[in-house]
């Protein structure tokens, strides 16, 4: 009786968790190929985000006598972009529960460029401010939401492995972020490193319209008859951006 129990319990842990389902289209069932390419353009996104973050850590006397302005107001370039990158999930994650992942990254990835170009062109204060505001709130998009990313991907086991990544990408961006950015105001000046986070991220943008695939999955757990299972997705279908949109959520 007692070997019988070991034997259920073992074969309840050796099971896959959580419990995909049998639809090739779900992210859980995807070629380990296609995970790859979506986590690590996903995790590309967010080291660019944190580069941006210290992007005047060390110009602000620079942009001091730019401006003519204190070093006090100087700072609230780096505080508010930084403030931004933290409040953006309260508007970006529950957007990303009704429209899906892949919409708003890609959208997100967008208002980074140009939020990058305006700042690279800002000729008074208050216009570079309202650029570095809007450049936080869109890096914000490859913060918060990155854990939900692994959950829906990997199984249960995987997932602090995947998330190790996600920490490299943390850390490098925080620690090579100043540094990068110094390298360029000292060669250039203070603009062409704003212009470098443009030009970055739009190579990224670029690579996410052809990797980041949607990742929210409605039927997880579910379990199809033969007849019942939809036909695999082709690769341009899985670019779509309305596979993720779930209209229950906007209830």
């Amino acid at each position: 009786m007692e070997e019988g129990d070991n034997n259920r319990r073992e074969a309840a842990y050796s099971r896959q968790q959580p419990e995909p389902s049998n639809d090739p289209d779900d992210p859980l069932n995807w070629p380990l190929s296609a995970k790859i390419t979506t986590y690590g353009e996903i995790c590309l996104f967010f080291f660019i985000a944190n580069v941006n973050g210290s992007n005047f850590t060390v110009a602000v006397k620079q942009l001091a006598n730019h401006f003519h302005t204190d070093l006090t107001h100087s700072t609230f370039l780096v505080g508010f972009n930084v403030l931004t990158f933290g409040l953006g999930n309260i508007l970006l994650v529950p957007m990303m529960r009704v429209l899906g992942k892949r919409p708003v990254y890609l959208l997100a990835l967008a208002l980074f460029v140009a939020a990058n170009a305006w700042s690279m062109q800002a000729r008074s204060w208050n216009s570079l401010l309202g650029g570095r505001i809007v450049a936080g709130f869109a890096a914000a998009a490859a913060d918060a939401t990155v854990p939900s990313v692994v959950a829906d991907m990997f199984f249960l086991e995987h997932r602090g492995h995947c998330m190790m990544y996600f920490h490299i990408a943390l850390a490098t961006g925080i620690f090579l972020g100043p540094l990068i950015n110094a390298w360029i105001i000292q060669m250039q000046d203070w603009r062409w490193s704003c212009g470098f986070l443009a030009i970055t991220g739009g190579v990224v943008s670029v690579l996410a319209v052809f990797f980041i695939r949607e990742s929210q999955y409605q039927h997880r757990g579910c379990h199809y008859y033969e007849g019942e299972i939809l036909k695999k997705r082709s690769y341009v279908g899985c670019l779509s951006l309305t596979v993720g949109f779930n209209s229950t959520n906007l209830v």
